[in-house]
């Protein structure tokens, strides 16, 4: 037997915690925007509180003169600042960047193979080939349930962030199982007058994913001049997967064979894809231009996926039998959202908080059986790919102010191909096929207990799911005699 095991189980992390950051640079400045000085004169600097930081605006206006000190003095914290005729602003837009990004790929092949060769007055011969090829992405073995072991996290806890330029927590995993190919091949030959050969074969190919991908801004006070974007972004691919199992049995003389193959596939998408904003206390999130939380599986794609099976046993008493089982299965949970009773988020621009997932399925399965001889042979094909992941979209608690608000959920879930096919010959033969593609994704949008502020619109949509769930195929089943 064979067996080959491939585990990935890696954090990848990036963060601000417990920290004051601003991306601002130091410039001399003149006044603070708290002074109220006698005169203001063209071309003087005042720093100007923003958020932890502070931004420096140059005066470009008329002289403010007091010569005879009759006039009120100059109330900095009363101007516009955002006014272009008065103000030039020299603080350069820097952008506040905590990023994670990981990839991960697996390419498999394992095979197995037996024989046995046996002769004589009373002849013998046995054979058993397996291979075993799992290939684990965030799970400890092929036992385990729990997964997410594998993370991605990308985040600000506990602190204060300001930037001249827009904010941008991305949490980004890319899994990647290139192949996974598991074979076995057995043969037993005997002869005599009581020869007896018994040959099997088993063939399992297992991919199991399952990585957390956090991006999130927690307890911490946070302002940008520029967009404020939050996300966690999810790319799966099981591009191949093939289990084949071959056995042959044949006894020369009188005597008898038996021969058995079987072929498993399982496989196991199920990432956990969260991009959140959320406090336990106040605090303040502020963006002047847009601002966005972003949960995206960009495709969960399960492909070429094959199991064959070929049983052939020879003798004047012979029995041959096959069988194939593949699970494919589509289980993410994917959620975004503002939460807190507590938090007050504002922006000058749009506000968007969005889930999304796109799936893909397809499989076929191929069993013959055959028994040449007073005996009987048996070919069994089941076949089940299932999409199911939880999509959620929500504001719970907050406050949020904006021009235009949206919380949005998507999905999009293809099966394009579930089919098998079952032969079986013999002087007895029976096949069984069995085929099954179900969709039951589940996609939410709400608000709850929370508080929107929009000049323009607010917007919660489900946007309508869109589904290829094409008909499984169920090939010939009827035993060949």
């Amino acid at each position: 037997g064979a067996e080959g095991t491939n585990i990935i189980n890696n954090r990848v992390a990036a963060f601000i915690a417990g920290s004051s950051v601003a991306t601002a640079p130091a410039i001399a400045f003149t006044y603070t925007s708290q002074d109220q000085p006698t005169e203001l004169l063209n071309g003087d600097k005042v720093q100007v509180s923003f958020g932890s930081g502070h931004l420096v605006f140059q005066y470009i206006g008329d002289d403010r003169l007091d010569p005879s000190n009759t006039l009120d003095p100059v109330n900095l914290a009363a101007e516009n600042f955002a006014d272009p005729t008065q103000w030039l602003l020299l603080s350069p837009a820097y952008d506040l960047v905590v990023e994670a990004l990981s990839t991960s790929s697996i390419d498999a092949l394992v095979g197995a193979v037996s024989a046995a060769v046996g002769g004589g007055l009373v002849g013998g011969a046995g054979s058993i080939g397996v291979s075993l090829a799992r290939n684990l992405i965030g799970f400890d073995s092929v036992d385990d349930t729990s997964g997410g072991g594998n993370q991605v996290l990308a985040y600000i806890q506990n602190s204060n962030v300001a930037s001249s330029g827009a904010i941008r927590v991305t949490a980004s995993a890319t899994d990647t199982i290139e192949k996974a190919v598991s074979f076995s091949g057995s043969a037993a030959i005997s002869a005599g007058v009581g020869a007896v050969s018994l040959a099997g074969a088993g063939a399992e190919a297992t991919n199991h994913i399952s990585t957390t991908v956090h991006a999130y801004s927690a307890d911490s006070n946070a302002s940008a001049l520029g967009d404020i974007q939050v996300e966690a972004l999810s790319d799966v691919q099981i591009k191949r997967t093939d289990a084949i199992g071959a056995a042959l049995s044949v006894a020369i003389g009188i005597g008898g064979a038996a021969s058995v193959a079987v072929s498993i596939v399982d496989n196991l998408i199920a990432n956990d894809v969260q991009a959140f904003m959320s406090s336990t206390a106040a605090h303040t999130v502020m963006s002047g231009g847009n601002l966005s939380v972003v949960a995206d599986v960009q495709q969960a794609r399960i492909a070429d996926v094959g199991a064959i099976t070929a049983s052939v046993s020879a003798g004047l008493f012979a029995a041959s039998g096959g069988g194939i089982d593949i699970d494919n299965v589509v289980d993410n949970t994917v959620n975004a959202y503002i939460s807190g009773a507590s938090l007050a988020v504002m922006a000058l621009g749009d506000v968007m908080v969005s889930a999304s997932e796109e799936a893909h399925i397809e499989a076929d399965a191929t069993d013959v059986t055959i028994s040449i001889s007073l005996g009987a042979a048996l070919g069994v094909a089941l076949l089940d790919n299932r999409i199911a992941s939880d999509i959620t979209a929500s504001i719970v608690g907050a406050q949020v102010g904006s021009t235009n608000t949206s919380i949005l959920a998507d999905s999009i879930a293809d099966i394009s191909k579930t089919s098998t096919t079952s032969v079986s010959a013999s002087l007895v033969a029976a096949t069984g096929n069995r085929a099954g593609a179900d969709i039951a994704t589940l996609v939410h949008a709400f608000t709850h207990s929370a508080t929107l502020m929009s000049t323009g619109e607010v917007v919660i949509r489900v946007a309508r799911p869109t589904l290829h769930g094409h008909p499984p195929m169920v090939g010939p089943s009827a035993p060949w005699r």
